[in-house]
């Protein structure tokens, strides 16, 4: 078993909860009386950055050895994203009343994990893999930053349906690309 592996699989880990937490409020957000479809397309997007979050680590498979400092890092991410997920999702999700009240109720705390967990990304690959600055990635880097951001900030519901509605489209785009291509958009391999 390579370091590599060994230290992976602390990530697979917290990584599969965030998915399974999702998973298991996807069908409930789809229903027609608890509906909001903001929230769906925030759930659904979650599952699919925590997938390519997945499949874009195995660029890790490429040092040699990993420092605890960066294995830390490595944990941070996942950690990270799996709290927002906690924000977006109930832990019984088949107990929300209304998906719209549960997410204005948890929306700062969804944003601002998401915001983090995006910038935490950023900074990763630029120390450990030195891709610049000015580099594609940092286009769609910036763009989620700058829609979590807006999120956070933004109280109303037209302005959060209009957020949602642009990620659905960047979302839908990249997962268009990634399922033609058979690669991922925007990686820095």
């Amino acid at each position: 078993m390579t370091h590599f592996e060994y230290v992976f699989v602390a990530v697979s880990i917290v990584l599969s909860f965030t998915m399974l937490r999702l998973l298991d409020a996807l069908p409930g957000s789809f229903s027609r009386e608890k509906r909001y479809w903001p929230h769906t397309v925030w759930v659904t997007t979650l599952l699919y950055i925590s997938a390519t979050f997945w499949w874009l680590n195995w660029s890790n498979r490429i040092l040699e050895s990993l420092s605890f400092r960066y294995f830390l890092f490595l944990l941070f991410a996942p950690g990270v994203l799996y709290l927002t997920a906690t924000a977006l999702v109930s832990a019984s999700p088949a107990s929300v009343p209304s998906w719209r009240e549960h997410f204005f109720r948890n929306r700062m705390r969804f944003f601002l994990g998401a915001f983090t967990y995006i910038a935490a990304l950023a900074i990763n690959s630029y120390v450990t893999f030195e891709v610049p600055l000015f580099d594609r990635l940092r286009l769609a880097q910036t763009t989620l930053m700058l829609l979590f951001g807006l999120g956070a900030i933004l109280k109303t519901e037209r302005a959060q349906a209009v957020l949602a509605g642009i990620c659905a489209v960047a979302t839908g785009w990249s997962l268009t690309q990634a399922l033609l291509s058979g690669e991922m958009p925007l990686s820095f391999e």
